[in-house]
């Protein structure tokens, strides 16, 4: 099942890290409030929209709430930065753009909390190549089953006992 599915345009911004200052006092080393409430809406209104479209099909009018299951987050970033994967890139890692759509995902609801993520497939990150509003992130986010878990479950074992017997390189 698809819990939403959403283009949002802007600049991708990264989690950051945290500074520690005074008495237990945070702040995060990058501004990225805006784009958080970017996403955070973007997926809400995703989420309401696919909602009403189930009440007008099943007259359930309750509301689904987060997602309480294993979700597959799948995200595309496309950065407007010139120099979008050298050292002295400006588009922020991987892992931290990631971070953030997690906690964003959160936030509007699509689940109770990013430790759900049972499945990653690998995010991309692509230059915008400066054409004029095409950068900002794809995300989807769908249900995980039983069964695809189970598989997960048999791959990763069998990856883990290759790389034992030194047959995976």
């Amino acid at each position: 099942m698809i819990i939403t599915a959403v283009w949002v345009p802007g600049h991708p911004k990264t989690k950051g890290s945290l500074d520690f200052f005074g008495k237990g006092k945070v702040r995060e080393t990058v501004d990225n409030k805006a784009w958080r409430e970017l996403v955070t809406g973007a997926v809400r209104r995703d989420i309401e929209t696919r909602h009403a479209e189930r009440v007008t099909r099943a007259l359930d009018h309750r509301l689904p709430g987060p997602y309480a299951g294993p979700v597959a987050v799948d995200v595309t970033f496309w950065l407007d930065h010139p120099d979008v994967y050298g050292p002295s890139s400006q588009a922020g890692d991987l892992d931290k753009l990631i971070r953030l759509i997690g906690d964003a995902l959160t936030d509007a609801g699509a689940y109770k909390d990013d430790n759900q993520i049972a499945l990653f497939p690998l995010p991309i990150k692509l230059p915008s190549r400066g054409i004029p509003g095409n950068a900002g992130a794809l995300i989807v986010v769908r249900s995980v089953s039983a069964e695809e878990l189970a598989l997960l479950t048999v791959d990763a074992g069998n990856r883990r006992i290759a790389v034992q017997v030194g047959s995976l390189r």
